[in-house]
C-alpha cells in the first residue's frame, strides 16, 4: 500500500468513526461531509445573486437532507425536491445538494452550474469540494449508484431512516382519496414516514388539474405541484424516456392498480 492509499484508508476509517459516534450537534458530521480540509465557506444558496461562499455553519443545529446524486440529475426529480422543499413547514431545516463527481472535466462545470442555477437550496461551490472518501462513503454505506437518494440528517447528526417520497397521478378523485388513505396506512403499519406528491395525469386539462387541486387540499391529502407547466412537463418526460427505452430494446413495466387510471407513477 502506497502513501496515497495509506491516508485515503485512515481518512475513509476516520468519516466512518464520525458517522458511528454520538454528538452533541450535526457540526462534525457536515465538516467531515462538506468540509474536511477545514475550509468551512463552501457552500451559496440560489437567492444570493453574488453567489456569496456562505459557512457550513448555517447548517448546524438544522435538520439537513442531502440530495445526493451524479451530475445527470432528471429535471423532473429537480422538481419534486423543489415540491418538497418548498413545502417545508420546519424553519429549522436546510436542504443540501451533494453533486458525486468522478473523473473531472471541465465540461462538467457547466452541468453542474446549470443544475444549480435551477436549485433554491444550498449546493457546494464547487464539485471538487466532495472528497474521495466521502463518495466512496455514500457509494458503500448509502448504497448510492446514480440514482438519486435523500439522505436526511437530524440536528444531531444522525441519519433519519424510513423516509420515502412518493410521486403518485390519476384523474379521479374518489381513487385519489382510497391511495392516499391506504398509503399512510400502509407507512403507519411499516413505521415509516412517506411523503405523496400529486402530480396529474397525462394529457388531464388545466382546469381538470384545478378541481382535484382544491379536493387534495381541502381534505389534506397529499402535497401536490399546483403549476400546471410543471405537470405537463413531468409527463412530458416519462412518455419521452418511455418511448426511448423502448427504441434501445429495453422493457418498459406499465401497471394499473385501477381500472381506467394507468398513469399511478411513484418515485
Amino acid at each position: 500500500m502506497d502513501t496515497g492509499e495509506m491516508k485515503y484508508d485512515e481518512e475513509y476509517r476516520n468519516l466512518i468513526r464520525i458517522f458511528e459516534s454520538s454528538h452533541i450537534d450535526n457540526s462534525k458530521v457536515i465538516r467531515a461531509l462538506l468540509a474536511p480540509k477545514d475550509e468551512t465557506k463552501v457552500l451559496v444558496i440560489r437567492n444570493d445573486m453574488a453567489k456569496k461562499p456562505v459557512s457550513i455553519d448555517e447548517l448546524i443545529g438544522k435538520h439537513v437532507p442531502l440530495i445526493i446524486s451524479d451530475l445527470n440529475l432528471p429535471c423532473e426529480e429537480i422538481q419534486v425536491f423543489v415540491t418538497v422543499y418548498g413545502m417545508r413547514h420546519d424553519v429549522q431545516s436546510e436542504m443540501v445538494w451533494i453533486p458525486v463527481v468522478t473523473g473531472w472535466q471541465e465540461q462538467n462545470q457547466y452541468k453542474f452550474a446549470e443544475l444549480q442555477a435551477v436549485m433554491p437550496w444550498y449546493t457546494v461551490t464547487t464539485p471538487l469540494v466532495i472528497e474521495p472518501t466521502v463518495i466512496g462513503y455514500v457509494k458503500e454505506y448509502w448504497k448510492f449508484d446514480r440514482k438519486t437518494i435523500l439522505v436526511a440528517l437530524d440536528p444531531l447528526g444522525k441519519i433519519k431512516e424510513n423516509r420515502y417520497i412518493c410521486v403518485y397521478g390519476g384523474d379521479n378523485t374518489d381513487w385519489i382519496r382510497d391511495f392516499t388513505t391506504k398509503a399512510k396506512n400502509v407507512a403507519k403499519a411499516l413505521n415509516i414516514t412517506i411523503e405523496l406528491i400529486y402530480a396529474g395525469k397525462n394529457n388531464t386539462s388545466k382546469k381538470g388539474l384545478e378541481r382535484i387541486f382544491e379536493v387534495i387540499e381541502k381534505e389534506k391529502l397529499s402535497l401536490f405541484w399546483p403549476d400546471y407547466t410543471s405537470t405537463w412537463f413531468f409527463w412530458s418526460r416519462l412518455e419521452s424516456m418511455r418511448i426511448s427505452k423502448t427504441r434501445h430494446g429495453k422493457t418498459v413495466e406499465e401497471r394499473s392498480d385501477y381500472e381506467g387510471n394507468p398513469d399511478h407513477t411513484r418515485l
